[in-house]
């Protein structure tokens, strides 16, 4: 009976450090992603929001493909903290 105890005792921890270094590899934690999408005529809006993991990593998006006026506005943040790049376009 005992031994069945400590068998069973060995078993959880292994189960428990397998699965938080799993855990910590994927870091799926603080992995965000949200959208937004209208597909609607005349009017197409695409948003979009990505965290990979990292907290210095977001990635922030927005589209619009609708006729007559064409819309493109995005945000990146490679993961330097003084690293920030937004583009606008207007066709």
């Amino acid at each position: 009976m005992r031994k069945l105890v400590i068998i069973a005792l060995i078993c959880v921890v292994a189960v428990v450090t397998v699965l938080g270094i799993q855990s910590f590899l994927t870091n799926e934690s603080s992995s965000i992603s949200m959208g937004f999408r209208n597909s609607g005529l005349p009017e197409n809006v695409e948003l979009g929001f990505r965290n990979s993991g990292l907290p210095e990593n977001v990635e922030l998006g927005f589209e619009n493909s609708g006729d007559p006026e064409f819309v493109e506005i995005g945000f990146e943040n490679s993961g330097d903290p003084e690293f920030v790049e937004i583009g606008f376009e207007n066709s």
